[in-house]
């Protein structure tokens, strides 16, 4: 049981670690190119794709039963975690509940995937 939650916690580690990297890539680009909003939002959509999937496909490396609910379950904490730092830094719920439900979805549904080709 232990080693489980390490490998989700380290999982999760990488994830964000991927997370830093893009956010910093995407601040670069509105730096220098002046992305618009939409650009701005794909790129951050973009990156919970990215880093949910890498998080599945990781954690699906490393447990071997029920691949697929492990890369959703890496999803839901990224999204969580992700929930808990907006909330925090907002002090208070600062987006809309549809936009919370897409990228909870996007979340799950790219850890999934990644942990499907494994």
């Amino acid at each position: 049981m232990a080693s489980r939650i390490f490998n989700v916690v380290k999982t999760i580690v990488i994830s964000y670690a991927l997370t830093c990297v893009i956010l910093l890539a995407l601040s670069f680009g509105v730096y220098k190119f002046d992305l618009s909003n939409w650009q701005i939002t794909t790129g951050i959509i973009i990156t919970y794709i990215a880093a949910s999937f890498i998080g599945g496909f990781i954690i699906a490396t490393r447990e071997k039963n029920r691949r697929i609910l492990w890369g959703m379950g890496v999803g839901l904490i990224y999204f969580l975690i992700l929930a808990v730092a907006s909330i925090a830094v907002n002090k208070g719920i600062a987006i809309d509940t549809m936009e919370a439900v897409r990228a909870l979805l996007i979340c799950a549904v790219s850890g999934a995937a990644g942990a499907f080709f494994t």
